[in-house]
């Protein structure tokens, strides 16, 4: 289900870009993968934000499940995932090779 601008469009909310559903499981997952950036106290921030997301989208679908006759004792598991780019990740330290 696409949910940043998407079941979600206020920009005012926090919220994950996509979520899944099977059975009694809930799977969210924020993509991070178009930021690019040297700075590490930028990075450290990015994480933070990107840690947000998922979170408070789980939340707001708590808060809805009662509204739809689901109790969240139906639910066994709700996860996030936070999907970064392999450059993004990366902190090079000196003399690291393996930069791409």
């Amino acid at each position: 289900m696409h949910c940043d601008n998407g079941v979600v469009t206020s920009p005012n909310i926090k919220k994950c870009d996509c979520a899944f559903f099977a059975d009694s499981y809930m799977g969210f997952i924020e993509f991070k993968t178009n930021v690019v950036t040297e700075n590490t106290s930028t990075k450290v921030k990015r994480y933070g934000e990107a840690a947000e997301q998922p979170e408070a989208t789980i939340d707001m679908f708590k808060s809805v499940l009662p509204k739809l006759n689901i109790g969240q004792n139906n639910l066994a598991k709700a996860e996030a995932y936070i999907c970064f780019s392999k450059k993004f990740v990366h902190i090079e330290s000196p003399g690291d090779e393996s930069a791409d």
